[in-house]
């Protein structure tokens, strides 16, 4: 920060003010003490005036951030207090385990999902949680209402034909009181809405669906009011579809943590420093952190997916006027995508269509002048190489075509664009390579064919 030296004229001077600016970089540094001054005489008036001005606008800031904050913390004094005097629970962020086993729309959807607000409590006996829930897949207006259920239930999504998730799964099938409804088995559906029936009246501008063990409600105001009488009719709901009439249907295991739509068996976590250990990253730096984590153990072909982010930093000296220079420190944020398929048994080294990957062998040519042309495979074992990249197995990559890959110490690493599908698609392809691996392969690998490869061997 520059530095104003201020003299105060007496008598026997000149009765002005003489500023003394040092020169400063484009940091705000003052340059050592070899530069050049200026010097201006300035009239005092004009100098106090530019200073009473400066500090009037310092002073306006601080006071609109103190208000602000001071605003903020009533606010959220007034927000608690709200529900807290009926005798519910109010937390903010309080974190992901108030959602573990939701896996039906909006949850179950994108990344970064967030629990911004939570309230627990009872009405009339029905225990509730309502909470303002966010992910990249949208931000849900109003409150997400849930109770609990006995049982897992099978799917199903019904209200206003408007007010349906925009994601909602399943089959249109046929509800009552003009409402729509969803569901992947009909015959649950039809049992469901008809033993429903007189509760659903009155949701048109709202929806319900089962979530596993959960009935979770959409369109329900954040006020104190509107949640309490949101859960009294989802109640009324909960004990329909828990009657004696539907006892037969059962719904589907219920994920542990946070999972995806489509892949229950998955797991989802916003954030997760420690799997950071369980993959090869960027290990320089400080401030490291795993987010939007996904990864499926098995003890056959799992996997783990994260965005790596972390911090480093750096001098920068730069050369000033008149031979002088300065110095910086810059801090720079870092990022990369994970992708590793984890292997539940041991095999070879080995790499296809890596460019400059000389460690893991010569490459390994075949009678194939077109697979040749394709892929280039390097191996330690050529003989090893030749069993595995038999014929058929050489005709499923060039159909496959799969971008180059490294497969060592049980894992098979790939680039990856970030994208869910591309995870399943190289679930696929591993399931697909390692069946048409040959028995006796295996045999002399000592190790049991996997389970779920045993339909593609000969």
């Amino acid at each position: 920060m520059s530095r104003c030296i201020v003299l105060i004229a007496t008598s026997e001077i000149d009765p002005a003010l003489t500023l003394v600016a040092p020169e400063v970089d484009g940091y705000g540094t003052e340059v050592g003490a070899n530069h050049t001054s200026t010097t201006t005489s300035v009239p005092r008036t004009a100098t106090m005036g530019v200073v009473d001005g400066i500090v009037s606008v310092v002073i306006l800031v601080v006071v609109a951030v103190v208000l602000g904050l001071v605003g903020w913390q009533v606010y959220r004094v007034v927000r608690a207090s709200q529900f807290e005097k009926l005798g519910w629970r109010y937390s903010r962020d309080p974190g992901e385990a108030s959602v573990f086993g939701l896996n039906r729309p909006p949850f179950g959807l994108g990344r970064e999902r967030r629990v911004r607000e939570l309230v627990e409590g009872e009405v009339g006996g029905v225990p509730f949680r309502a909470m303002a829930y966010q992910s990249s897949a949208g931000r849900v207006p109003g409150f997400v209402v849930t109770v609990p259920l006995t049982r897992s239930l099978p799917p199903l999504v019904v209200g206003g034909p408007h007010a349906l998730p925009e994601a909602a799964l399943g089959e249109s099938v046929p509800a009552p009181n003009g409402l729509a409804a969803r569901a992947d088995d009909p015959a649950w559906a039809e049992a469901a809405l008809r033993e429903a029936g007189s509760a659903l009246a009155g949701w048109a501008g709202a929806s319900i669906s089962v979530d596993g063990r959960a009935l979770v409600g959409l369109g329900c105001d954040d006020r104190p009011e509107a949640v309490t009488a949101f859960v009294g009719r989802l109640g009324r709901v909960a004990a329909a579809l828990e009657g004696p009439a539907l006892a037969g249907f059962t719904g589907p295991a219920v994920p542990p943590e946070m999972a995806l739509v489509h892949h229950p068996d998955w797991v989802y976590r916003s954030r997760d420093a420690s799997m950071l250990d369980h993959v090869r990253a960027q290990r320089g730096g400080h401030d490291h952190e795993a987010v939007d984590v996904m990864f499926l153990s098995s003890d056959e072909v799992g996997f783990i997916a994260l965005t790596h982010r972390w911090k480093t930093r750096r001098t920068v000296t730069e050369s000033g006027p008149n031979g002088t220079t300065t110095t910086r420190t810059v801090e720079d944020s870092h990022s990369e995508d994970i992708f590793e398929i984890t292997l539940g048994f041991p095999f070879p080294t080995l790499s296809v269509n890596k460019a400059f990957d000389w460690g893991r062998g010569e490459r390994v040519h075949f009678e194939s002048d077109d697979f040749n042309r394709d892929f280039a495979v390097r191996c330690a074992d050529p003989r090893f190489a030749s069993h595995v990249f038999h014929p058929r197995q050489m005709q499923y990559l060039q159909q496959a075509r799969p971008p180059g890959f490294v497969l060592e110490d049980g894992r098979i690493r790939i680039d990856w664009d970030a994208r869910v599908a591309t995870i399943d698609w190289w679930l696929d392809f591993t399931r697909g390579f390692f069946g048409r691996v040959p028995g006796f392969v295996w045999k002399d690998l000592g190790v049991e064919p996997p389970r779920l490869m045993v339909r593609w061997l000969a």
